[in-house]
């Protein structure tokens, strides 16, 4: 990790132990103008490649493995959405300890702690955090060029009460802390303006070398009291294919799937609803490669979709009689694919994969257009739990989904495999940490949703 310098007062006792929060820029011309617009050039400075080199560090402990995190420093709720993030673990470490070399005090409440008191508003639980407000201010404005609202800092959820400012310290509800993250970042491109205002984009990429989400930053270096800052503005995703495919002319009749895509790319294929929101019509459904076989691609939905069981009643079934095959090939493969997609969807042998842990007999091959993946091909395709963990839809949400609510699996779901478990009114699924669940579920359950897979026509 790479830790960014920080001021301190060789002449005061406690300069080890804190940062600046008020230290200012070097002159009037390098303060942040107001709504957050950005300053001239002359307050920017060139990067050098060690420059970058310190962004991918402070990029990482931003965003190690949230690849839902986008913000705008002119949003209206970047300054909410912010301090949440900058809380969040990555492993053990938050953005917070990134900055300043120590982490905000954790309280624990149980029998161990007797000594233990509630937060002061008593709303965040058997755990909770809290950080003083001034650092965690100057960090907002410094860094991303939000203006703190301590006023309207409360943010709630479904849960219950997330965070509040109190009496010059932010609260946060926690939980245990985080696994280690084995994902790491690469900066693919970065342009700069005539200001030193830099674009770059960057990639987050599994242990296994898979780009996981491609974003946008734009960002600068700023000088405050003589140590160089970067500073972020926006960050958005990026899709690549998706650009690509806009340039391209495509006919009414067939649509377009780049040629050059390859294995860790992820492409747009189809419309479902996602954003829960049916006013607005379905989302494109985006899909990663996982294999290319000549001019067939073999790929998976990158979200979990709806909310299903793997067979609507308690009973002895495989994948070749349980509904959830039938729901595929019938119920979402005409709501989800326009004619001219269904004609890029090959039909598949797909086998009868036994579970490697229990000698359950999985029935017979299945010629399938939309099917999900066996125990064998989950750890084919994804070589760690990490490579398999998945996020649901807002629509699969409302359906019914469960997910879970704190920690490094923050929002992550479970998701169905078709091997049998130990009993054959079990299916096997991949539970929400990654883990594949050998043993399986009852296959009546209908709170886990569905990550289809196929394989299509590309170029």
């Amino acid at each position: 990790i790479i830790i960014i310098d920080v001021v301190v007062d060789d002449d005061d006792p406690e300069a080890l132990d804190k940062v600046d929060v008020n230290s200012k820029p070097v002159d009037e011309s390098d303060e942040l103008p107001e709504e957050n617009s950005k300053p001239s050039g002359s307050d920017f400075i060139k990067a050098t490649d060690e420059d970058f080199e310190e962004l991918k560090g402070t990029l990482s402990n931003l965003q190690p493995f949230l690849m839902q995190f986008e913000y705008s420093s002119t949003d209206a709720d970047a300054y909410k959405t912010l301090l949440n993030e900058l809380s969040q673990p990555f492993g053990d470490i938050t953005f917070y300890y990134y900055i300043y070399g120590e982490q905000g005090d954790r309280v624990y409440i149980n029998a161990y702690n007797a000594n233990a008191k509630p937060d002061p508003l008593n709303k965040l639980g058997q755990c909770y955090e809290k950080y003083p407000a001034d650092k965690l201010d100057w960090i907002l404005e410094n860094i991303f060029n939000v203006t703190p609202d301590r006023d309207n800092a409360t943010v709630e959820s479904e849960f219950g009460t997330e965070l509040y400012y109190y009496d010059n310290y932010y609260y946060f509800s926690a939980d245990d802390g985080g696994d280690i993250c084995t994902n790491h970042l690469e900066i693919k491109e970065k342009k700069a303006d005539e200001n030193n205002v830099y674009t770059v984009t960057y990639s987050i990429v599994s242990s296994e070398n898979v780009v996981l989400e491609t974003y946008k930053a734009e960002c600068a270096i700023k000088d405050i009291d003589g140590e160089k800052y970067w500073s972020i503005y926006k960050i958005e995703k990026y899709d690549p294919i998706a650009e690509q495919s806009q340039s391209q002319t495509e006919s009414k009749n067939d649509i377009a799937i780049p040629q050059n895509v390859k294995v860790g790319d992820y492409i747009k294929f189809g419309k479902y609803e996602q954003d829960n929101n049916t006013a607005n019509g379905k989302e494109d459904i985006e899909w990663r490669v996982l294999d290319i076989q000549g001019n067939k691609a073999f790929v998976i939905s990158k979200y979990a979709h709806d909310s299903q069981p793997y067979n609507t009643v308690k009973a002895d079934v495989t994948w070749e009689t349980c509904s959830l095959r039938s729901w595929l090939n019938n119920d979402f493969y005409n709501a989800a694919f326009s004619d001219a997609e269904k004609s890029r969807i090959q039909t598949t042998t797909v086998s009868a994969d036994y579970n490697p842990n229990y000698d359950k007999n999985p029935g017979n091959a299945t010629q399938d257009k939309v099917y999900i993946m066996s125990v064998n091909e989950a750890t084919r395709y994804f070589a760690s739990d990490d490579a398999r963990l998945c996020m649901p839809t807002e629509y699969a949400k409302a359906q019914g989904v469960w997910f879970s609510e704190s920690g490094y699996f923050k929002g992550r779901c479970s998701w169905w495999l078709r091997s049998p478990g130990a009993h054959l009114n079990c299916a096997t699924s991949v539970r929400y940490d990654g883990f594949i669940l050998h043993y399986g579920e009852e296959v009546q359950l209908d709170n886990n949703p569905v990550r289809p897979v196929m394989w299509i026509t590309i170029g």
